[in-house]
């Protein structure tokens, strides 16, 4: 943390003029906000091999490595390569951050 002296022991005398990039700082910090959605888990999703199929409940919603944000409740996820035996769980958004590993096997 840094202690308010300091800021003010090494600045200048405010002139009333924002930093150019005042805005795109106050866009990361809602985006940073919008992140921590508790309704919302962010999935970060790897499988052996890579580049296999993620499906959501069903529906294509990319290739992995990937981040996929899941919303309220359960889904069926699934993990597919052409030749492998598919990866298949039933999650629950929980909030936060998870991790999924998907090792296809023949």
């Amino acid at each position: 943390m840094i202690r308010v002296e300091s800021l003010l022991q090494n600045s200048k005398a405010w002139d009333g003029a924002y930093p150019a990039d005042t805005k795109d700082r106050l866009k990361d910090v809602a985006s940073a906000k919008s992140n921590t959605d508790p309704t919302v888990t962010h999935a970060h999703v790897t499988s052996t091999p890579a580049d296999a199929d993620i499906l959501v409940d069903g529906s294509y919603v990319g290739a992995t490595p990937a981040v996929i944000d899941l919303t309220c409740c359960w889904h069926d996820v699934t993990i597919s390569k052409p030749g492998l035996k598919p990866w298949k769980r039933r999650l629950r958004n929980t909030g936060g951050q998870i991790t999924i590993r998907a090792h296809l096997q023949k």
